[in-house]
């Protein structure tokens, strides 16, 4: 059954909060700890009701356990919507390479992979080669790059391609 969007105020953690629920969602997440170490969440429902979910009580099994699964969960994130074999593993790599940097929200390497599949169209030039010049560039040169007209027109012609029998008009009704 469809809900509105709707606001609540509730007080979670000693502080007062005014909570927005999308169309259709059942509960609105509070961090809780700091801004620079968050702890964990507490879920409130559309009623106002909450129930906290802090890492701190969890032991340190479960604490590798989350960590091995929210490593899995980001890395996997980054090509959900790649096909290419190539593509994947660059932004899953791209990805790690920005943990291991320790940046959280890192550029995903899903543009630059279909950047560098675009040039390869339009140049025919080597792959490795290609590769390393566009890690090289600036992103503003790469997005300089993405909108070059023989660039851009490939870029689009295969984001039609990957959205070739999708309903939007189903998609855009779930976003409304």
């Amino acid at each position: 059954m469809a809900k509105d969007a709707a606001v609540i105020r509730a007080t979670v953690e000693g502080r007062d909060t005014e909570l927005k629920f999308g169309k259709n969602a059942k509960v609105a997440t509070v961090v809780i700890g700091s801004d620079d170490a968050p702890s964990g969440f507490v879920l409130v429902t559309r009623s106002g009701r909450m129930e906290t979910f802090d890492i701190r009580n969890l032991s340190t099994t479960m604490h590798d356990r989350l960590a091995w699964h929210g490593l899995k969960q980001k890395v996997s994130d980054s090509f959900a919507a790649l096909d290419d074999d190539d593509e994947v593993l660059e932004a899953a790599r791209k990805v790690y390479d920005n943990l291991l940097a320790d940046r959280w929200a890192g550029i995903g390497a899903g543009g630059d992979a279909s950047l560098l599949e675009a040039v390869l169209a339009v140049t025919g030039g080597d792959r490795e080669e290609t590769r390393a010049k566009l890690k090289a560039m600036t992103p503003a040169d790469r997005e300089a790059l993405r909108q070059h007209p023989p660039i851009k027109a490939e870029l689009d012609r295969r984001a039609a391609e990957r959205a070739k029998g999708i309903d939007v008009d189903a998609l855009l009704g779930k976003l409304i």
